[in-house]
This record gives C-alpha cells, structure tokens and sequence, in this order.
C-alpha cells in the first residue's frame, strides 16, 4: 500500500509539473513573434568608411589578428620564462644526456618467458590442426 500511494503521488507531481511546463511555452508562444525576414533600421545612420573610422577598424583588425596568433603559440613560444609552477617542469625538455637503444639500463628488449613460449606452441599447434582439417 505504501509504495503504491509513493507511485501516485510521484505520478502526481509530475503531471503537475508537465502542466505547468505546458503553461510556461503557452505564454511564450503568446507573448513572443518569430521573424523571419530582416531589413535595416532605417532610423539608425550607418556611417561612411572613410576617415579616422577606417583606421581605427584597420587597427582593431590587426590587433586581433596578432591576438589570434599570439593565442595559438606555445608558452615557450610566448614567454622567455615559465609564468607558473607548472610550466617548469616541462619548460626544459632537451634531455641532460643522450641515451643509446643498446643501453640495457633504460631501454628492456622483448623477451620470452616459460608462459608465453608455451602459449606460442600452443596456437601454433591449434593453428597447424586447424589448417590440417579444412
């Protein structure tokens, strides 16, 4: 009984807030007009591309075109220093010393361990019975 009566009224609830959902767009739909055809205001002076206008759009343009590319630059590429904590850990990425691939103290060749030469002989038996039975 108690789980049922928790079921409708959690039925409820969300019929009353669908019904005030629906509500809430009937009063936007009223009070609100799609347009979809534009023109210019015709009160509104639109100026001349002449002048002082014109060099201060020429500026503006530049600077945001420096601005973008700034942007896309790396911090080491913007910046002589690292700005933050976290940028000199990584700041110096040349490393101290070069290092061989024959150096076994840093780099581990592949090897083969009881297990994995066991599963190789394995799959290739499977495989050889495999082909023998087709």
């Amino acid at each position: 009984d108690a789980s049922n009566s928790n079921d409708e009224r959690q039925r409820q609830i969300q019929l009353n807030r669908d019904q005030i959902w629906i509500d809430t767009i009937k009063k936007e739909l009223r009070h609100q007009k799609l347009y979809t055809e534009y023109t210019q205001n015709p009160y509104t002076k639109v100026g001349d591309m002449d002048g002082w206008y014109y060099v201060l759009l020429i500026f503006t343009l530049d600077n945001l075109r420096k601005m973008i590319e700034r942007s896309r630059l790396e911090p080491r590429q913007k910046f002589s220093e690292p700005q933050t904590e976290n940028q000199e850990y990584g700041w110096i990425s040349t490393p101290l010393f070069e290092r061989s691939r024959d150096d076994r103290r840093f780099f581990f060749g592949k090897s083969e361990c009881d297990i994995t030469k066991f599963n190789a002989i394995n799959l290739s038996k499977e495989s050889d019975n495999k082909a023998v039975n087709k």
